[in-house]
Formats: C-alpha cells, structure tokens, sequence
C-alpha cells in the first residue's frame, strides 16, 4: 500500500490528479492508497497534525522522460509549490534520494518519440516514457523491472519559518503572499536552495556507498 502508517508517521504518497481520471487505474490508485497531487489534498493531510506526511514526486513527468539508466537527473528548478504548501501548512521538508531507482528499466531515446511526448506532457500533464525491462524467460527486453537493488535515503529535515519578519503567520497571509510580496518570495526560494542543497549533500555523502558503479554527478535542472 502507498498509504503507510509505522511508528507515528502517517505517509500519503501523491501522483498527478489526471491519474484519477483514468477508467480503471483510478481505482489501483485508490485501493494502494494513493492520492492525488492538488492542493485540497495538501490541506486535508498537513491539517491533521504531527505525524501526517506526504511523499511527492517533484519533478513528475518531466523527470519521467529524462530517466535513464546510471543517471539521476532532477527536474526541481522551477518546482517551487511544494515548498509553499510545506510553509502554509508549517511542515517540514524531507529530501530523499533513491540510489538505482532508474536502473530498473531502460528507456528508449528517440528524438521523434521524444517531440511526441514532451507534447503529451505539455497537452495533459504527464506523458509516459518508453521504457523496457526484462521479460519472465530472458533478460533484455519485457515489462519486467530489472533485478536491481533500489536504495532510498532519507536526509535531514528542513524546518520552515512559521512566521514573516514582522511576528505574523505565514499560514494566515496565504499562497498568494508567498507568489506576490518580495518577502514571500524571498522564503520560498531561500528554503527552495536549501533543499537542492541538502539534496546534493546527500547524493555526495551515499553515492559511493549505494552506486559507487556509476560515475556520474547528481543534476538538477
């Protein structure tokens, strides 16, 4: 189940709202517990208190068509709402990092292939990558993931400010504030670099523990 209740932590893992729209995988995504990405979810789960936690996939499918084996490529740059929602709801920011999460499967680099769905993307929000694993009898091509160690690490977490310079609630001067004044803005991005920088610590400190066989530095796009 993606909905995961273990000593004290209440987890909801989210995926893209338009998944919910979908006849059948609708109803996977809600018998595994999964909910979806909008801001009433945000709301419904971080207002109930200590212990209730989110797991988001921040850069989606844009992320998605640039998985490729021995890479992790981030797409996090301009992703800035999920530090607004953690600062409206005071919940602190959990950077994670899955050590050999795209080595599972391959994906197929095609440009014509690539022009379609970065298309898809932009049309309806997600677009699925053409990727390929292992099959039941052999070992080069099925739907299979392939049999490799997936490590997930855990970093610090990252307090927000609860309140503006002036003593007041951010939670009572809304999202709108946070978009619009210069301070608001200000938040949002310094606690934006603090998390792509505790990102990249912990790629740097459990890279040569955890994928040691790949030689690549952590993007972040």
């Amino acid at each position: 189940s993606a909905h995961v209740f273990s000593e004290g932590l209440d987890l909801y893992l989210l995926t893209l709202p338009i998944q919910f729209r979908l006849p059948f995988i609708r109803e996977v995504w809600l018998l595994m517990g999964i909910c979806d990405s909008s801001k009433e979810t945000f709301k419904r789960i971080l207002s109930k208190g200590p212990g209730s936690s989110l797991a988001v996939v921040v850069g989606g499918a844009a992320e998605a068509l640039k998985s490729s084996p021995g890479k992790i490529d981030l797409t996090l740059n301009a992703r800035k709402g999920f530090v607004r929602q953690a600062l409206l709801h005071s919940a602190s920011l959990v950077p994670v990092i899955a050590f050999g999460e795209t080595d599972v499967y391959g994906v197929l680099q095609n440009q014509f292939f690539k022009k379609v769905q970065v298309r898809l993307q932009k049309w309806f929000g997600f677009a699925m990558p053409l990727f390929h694993g292992r099959g039941i009898f052999n070992y080069n091509f099925g739907l299979i993931p392939h049999r490799r160690p997936i490590t997930v690490v855990l970093g610090r977490a990252i307090e927000v400010p609860t309140n503006d310079s002036e003593g007041n609630p951010i939670a009572a001067k809304g999202e709108r504030w946070l978009v619009e004044s210069d301070e608001g803005r200000a938040i949002v991005a310094k606690i934006h670099a603090q998390y792509v920088e505790e990102l990249r610590q912990l790629y740097d400190e459990n890279k040569e523990k955890f994928y040691s066989h790949c030689n690549a530095t952590l993007s972040v796009t």
